[in-house]
């Protein structure tokens, strides 16, 4: 069979979990019947099969053109606002639709290109078109998560966005809403949704009439991301093997707070107040600075494992006897699937793709969202019973391999790509 030429655009190919996902996914089609690439608008990694400006002049560009795309938004920061990673407008050229690579391709495979993209390049664009959809900036006026404001929606679209802390109905949301649907009224567009609750965000939205949306969750290699020596990945760390301990991290960990640090550290509170805070030690990895010595945090053992490779990763996830996911909204939630490969269990909150990852009481423990008590209660309930705990991790690792692992989401998107060209 004739190898299919994919060519997978991102705006970054090492930055953030949406490029992770999208690296391991062009990864794993090595060695199948899929020629594929990537074109990225700033190039961080050396791999030959990723495109970008590798020049110094080239690179400094493309950062400036990033900074320039903000331009917007600089009244709502001048108010004071904190929109960074929370909205990104997009009005540049984007000299995606000219570029060599994509007249080559068979079929565009769109990931996280805000900021990248400009709206008008699809209609350029005559391969068939897959988007995998990371956040929810393809299907909003620039919000990345929606946090609960419907207008999205609306038949009228964004406005007044809250997020941009703007009454006006017709503002920069609106303008972008607009052009978006303008611009894609006509284009044939297949959504991959790494969760069921991301599939429902994009039929909910009113950017597209009955969009085809395919649920297929990010890829993991858990041959890489599998169980090491406990013993010898706490040392690794100096993280007590005798204590129990509860990781958390992210990109910004403790800074974003999408991810949830505020109810971690409620959680905590009540673990401080109904447990032996001696029994446990608190690692985190991907905070920004130091940890805050005001907080909870003081009455437990705390380790701050700083930003951490894949390699440190699997053995922080090893180390750890539950990873604790608080985030609010997660399109999927690369750290449990990673943290459950390993063989940990994971205590999260019952929303958006982490109820996809995480099977309460089997894998880990599900809490009611926004309710860091429950939280608690959840980590105390994994902690009390070790034949439990280990039972869980057991669940965890099988339930990764069967529903996650590479060769497994491999095959969706090959079957997927082949439906599309075929038809």
């Amino acid at each position: 069979m004739t190898d299919i030429q994919v060519l997978h655009v991102s705006s970054y190919d090492k930055k953030g979990g949406a490029a992770r996902a999208m690296t391991r996914l062009h990864a794993g089609f090595t060695g199948s019947d899929i020629d594929s690439r990537v074109l990225v608008q700033i190039k961080q990694g050396t791999n030959s099969s990723v495109i970008g400006r590798d020049s110094t002049v080239g690179s400094a560009l493309s950062h400036a053109r990033y900074y320039i795309n903000h331009l917007p938004l600089l009244p709502v920061y001048l108010r004071g606002g904190n929109i960074t990673g929370k909205f990104t407008p997009v009005w540049l050229p984007d000299g995606i639709g000219n570029n060599a690579e994509i007249e080559r391709a068979d079929l565009i495979h769109l990931h996280w290109v805000a900021g990248y993209l400009e709206p008008g390049t699809l209609v350029e664009i005559d391969s068939p078109l897959v988007w995998t959809l990371h956040d929810m900036w393809p299907i909003t006026g620039g919000c990345h998560y929606n946090q609960e404001c419907d207008k999205f929606a609306m038949t009228t679209g964004c406005g007044a966005c809250p997020q941009l802390d703007s009454e006006a109905p017709n503002d920069l949301a609106r303008r972008q809403f607009k052009r978006k649907r303008d611009a894609w009224r006509d284009c044939e567009i297949h959504f991959i949704a790494p969760s069921e609750w991301m599939a429902d965000r994009v039929r909910e939205s009113t950017l597209f009439e009955s969009p085809d949306v395919t649920v297929i969750p990010n890829a993991i290699n858990t041959d890489f991301y599998s169980p090491v020596s406990r013993q010898s990945a706490c040392r690794r760390f100096d993280l007590p093997a005798g204590k129990r301990v509860l990781m958390f991290g992210a990109l910004n960990s403790t800074t974003d707070d999408r991810k949830g640090y505020t109810e971690l550290v409620e959680a905590l509170e009540f673990i401080a107040a109904h447990n032996d805070t001696d029994d446990f030690c608190i690692a985190i990895f991907g905070a920004e600075g130091p940890l805050s010595k005001d907080s909870v945090l003081q009455k437990f053992e705390t380790k701050n494992l700083g930003f951490l490779t894949d390699d440190e990763l699997v053995s922080a996830y090893s180390a750890a006897d539950i990873v604790v996911v608080p985030s609010k909204v997660e399109s999927f939630g690369q750290t449990a699937s990673e943290a459950m490969a390993c063989g940990t269990p994971v205590a999260a909150f019952d929303t958006s793709g982490l109820r996809d990852i995480v099977d309460h009481k089997q894998t880990g423990f599900l809490a009611p969202p926004n309710t860091p008590t429950a939280l608690a209660e959840g980590i105390r309930w994994l902690c009390d019973d070790t034949n439990r705990l280990k039972t869980l991790g057991e669940n965890a690792r099988y339930r990764a391999v069967r529903q996650f692992s590479t060769d497994v989401v491999i095959a969706q998107h090959q079957r997927l790509y082949r439906r599309l060209l075929k038809d």
